[in-house]
């Protein structure tokens, strides 16, 4: 069953460096639904990984809300549903306590569902950032090394990913300004 996980979070860690390039909202949703699928079975096959694969089922709800929200303009229910999975998320986090170790997938989705208030891709990019942080962590402690590694991989393309962003803003804006200007 290990080795099954590492090829399953190898999977979804390749997807998800590919998300952090992603230059609008929705296809990045996409991806960080398509990636989640196989990190939470990655989870499941792990010993002590509950938390975090229930915790990664309930993004995948929330993913799909998050794309149905986005693609009927329907963002400004943002807020409520974020308020909802983080209310989920103590609520998972108490069904599959196996102790302090449990707080850290509750501390990376909860990180992430705020940022994922905002519909700002910079923001959405920075939530996912905060979220591999905390997983980096709770890996290391369930003995998926692998999936640690990965999780660095990932850390560094949500880092480019975020200045990637950040420079295609400022550019538009910089654009935007000048037009108004002539």
């Amino acid at each position: 069953m290990y080795i099954a996980s590492q090829i399953l979070v190898s999977i979804s860690d390749i997807i998800f460096i590919g998300s952090m390039f992603t230059k609008k909202r929705l296809p990045l949703v996409i991806l960080l639904f398509i990636s989640d699928v196989f990190f939470a079975v990655h989870f499941f096959l792990l010993d002590g990984g509950i938390t975090g694969a229930y915790s990664v089922i309930l993004d995948i709800v929330y993913l799909i809300v998050t794309y149905l929200l986005e693609r009927f303009d329907k963002t400004k229910y943002s807020l409520p549903v974020s308020i909802v999975a983080i209310a989920a998320m103590g609520a998972i986090t108490a069904l599959t306590w196996v102790g302090p170790l449990s707080l850290l997938p509750m501390g990376a989705m909860v990180s992430y569902f705020v940022c994922m208030i905002f519909p700002n891709v910079i923001v959405t990019k920075v939530g996912a950032l905060l979220r591999n942080i905390f997983y980096i962590i709770y890996m290391i402690l369930i003995a998926d090394y692998f999936g640690v590694g990965w999780t660095v991989a990932i850390i560094i393309a949500a880092i480019v990913g975020i200045v990637q962003s950040v420079k295609i803003y400022k550019t538009q804006k910089q654009t935007t300004q000048q037009e108004k200007q002539a």
